[in-house]
């Protein structure tokens, strides 16, 4: 019976010492701790004994514990003796403690994420935009048509294109964003492939052509067009992927590239087709958008 109830306290103790660990004792302020409470009280060396903790150490644990206000040294002389304030106040004091410990570890988290901010402030003085893509695929005609009309609406100097099909709107419909562009200064110029525009019941497109010519814009043709694209400001390209083995499969997936390297390369692409080319439309035609000559020779 006395060893079952030994082997109760022991149990005890162990849980005990566990639970001052949690709230904030190292192992051996723990046993220390434990030991004073079930004793009432003892001196370094019987601490030592009782609570297996180095007796060099016992005199320092001591004074932690003291600190932490859960133990006091005894009145007298002689060895010196120790003893645990009351248990409720054990309990109050480490909480109190704890409480202490976690707001100066808060403090100086804060004062340290108040350097990093200095230091990201000094390093990284502008702060960038809200981040977004550089990369957006598209997936309808209406969407391939509200990108392109947004590369041009926000257009500030040049907007190049190879316009072939397929179209994200008619190709006899009038395109108004395309011709607004030169009216804001814009320096706006489109390459057609040649088949579209020369073939004889392409009247209607010929028509807008010569209509795209007369609010500025510049237009020539050419044998042939990889693909469809357009590129504002040399910074962003909007840029049709057509499936090389299915042409009839549907409005094409494009793609919106905010990269001003492949802007540049397109661009680029674009000034050697563009060098090579002939007028997209006839001087019959285009003397439709031009002021008539002055014959008054007086």
């Amino acid at each position: 019976m006395g060893d079952e109830t030994n082997r109760g306290g022991r149990a005890s103790a162990d849980t005990l010492v566990a639970e001052f660990q949690d709230l904030g004792l190292s192992p051996y302020e723990a046993r220390v701790l434990t030991v004073l409470l079930e004793v009432g009280s003892a001196n370094s060396v019987q601490l030592a004994r009782l609570a297996k903790v180095p007796r060099t150490s016992t005199y320092a644990i001591l004074e932690s514990l003291g600190d932490k206000g859960v133990v006091q040294r005894l009145p007298g002389e002689g060895p010196a003796t120790w003893t645990a304030v009351a248990r409720d106040d054990v309990l109050e004091r480490l909480e109190a403690v704890l409480a202490a410990a976690q707001e100066e570890r808060l403090r100086q988290h804060r004062a340290r994420s108040a350097r990093v901010r200095e230091v990201l402030a000094q390093a990284l003085p502008e702060a960038p935009a809200t981040p977004r893509a550089y990369i957006h695929l598209l997936t309808c005609a209406s969407q391939a048509r509200a990108a392109e009309e947004r590369l041009m609406n926000e257009a500030t100097a040049e907007v190049l294109g190879f316009r072939r099909a397929p179209w994200p709107t008619p190709a006899d419909e009038p395109d108004a964003t395309l011709r607004g562009a030169p009216g804001r200064g814009v320096s706006t110029r489109m390459l057609y492939q040649a088949a579209q525009v020369e073939d004889p019941e392409a009247e209607s497109v010929r028509e807008l052509l010569a209509a795209d010519q007369g609010a500025g814009v510049e237009n020539r043709v050419v044998d042939e067009l990889a693909t469809r694209f357009m590129v504002g400001d040399r910074r962003v390209a909007v840029v049709a992927m057509m499936d090389p083995f299915m042409f009839d499969a549907g409005f094409p997936v494009t793609i919106v590239i905010e990269h001003p390297g492949v802007a540049q390369l397109l661009a680029e692409l674009f000034e050697l087709k563009w060098a090579a080319a002939r007028p997209a439309l006839p001087p019959t035609i285009k003397a439709i958008t031009s002021p008539p000559a002055d014959t008054n020779d007086g």
